[in-house]
């Protein structure tokens, strides 16, 4: 659950900043990260590659310090205290991000990429000089979605969220450009922290 130690709440940075996106509060919180995206073909070879460092919305802020401190919050979206910031979605072509978003009903869907939960995902890191893996851990989420349909899909950006269209972390469009998905490609959305 968010905010349950450092892994859960580590989980919570996501997106990089852009204009018109608030970082209010970010360097004061100690989040920290980077979110990547990998565009393959059918074949598995490497199209495009991003990679960005996170940045959250208004409504993001104020889930975090109703999570982590327990306060009550009118702007927070989120359901209950031990909803997670887990549920990766696509913004379409022509979305934009911006810091007063408070849910992406414009998230994609049909042909494999409907918003989903994504995975969590833990690696080892061997300590300096030691040759062992201990005491250094990576931790963060990630999501790849597969196009199953031959008609092409635009893909302008990404959100974090608790669910569908519920309390919005993140949302971000690619500054790196569109991802066009055809047939059988994938988009592994991807976020990391040391």
């Amino acid at each position: 659950t968010v905010g349950v130690g450092l892994t859960s709440f580590s989980s919570l940075d996501l997106f990089q900043e852009s204009s018109g996106v608030s970082t209010t509060g970010e360097n004061n919180l100690g989040i920290g990260g980077h979110v990547t995206v990998i565009h393959r073909d059918a074949e598995g070879s490497v199209l495009s590659y991003q990679q960005y460092d996170n940045v959250i919305t208004n409504e993001g802020l104020n889930c975090m310090t109703r999570t982590v401190f327990a306060t009550t919050n009118g702007t927070c979206a989120m359901g209950t205290d031990t909803d997670a910031f887990d549920f990766i979605g696509l913004l379409a072509d022509g979305q934009t991000a911006d810091a007063a978003d408070t849910g992406n009903a414009e998230t994609v869907s049909g042909g494999g990429l409907d918003p989903a939960v994504a995975t969590t995902i833990g690696i080892d890191v061997a300590a300096a000089g030691s040759g062992t893996t201990t005491g250094n851990v990576v931790t963060g989420i990630q999501k790849t979605f597969t196009k199953t349909n031959n008609t092409a899909a635009i893909i302008a950006g990404a959100t974090l969220q608790t669910g569908a269209n519920d309390a919005l972390f993140a949302s971000k469009v690619f500054s790196g450009g569109d991802v066009t998905l055809n047939e059988n490609d994938t988009l592994e959305i991807g976020r990391a922290h040391v």
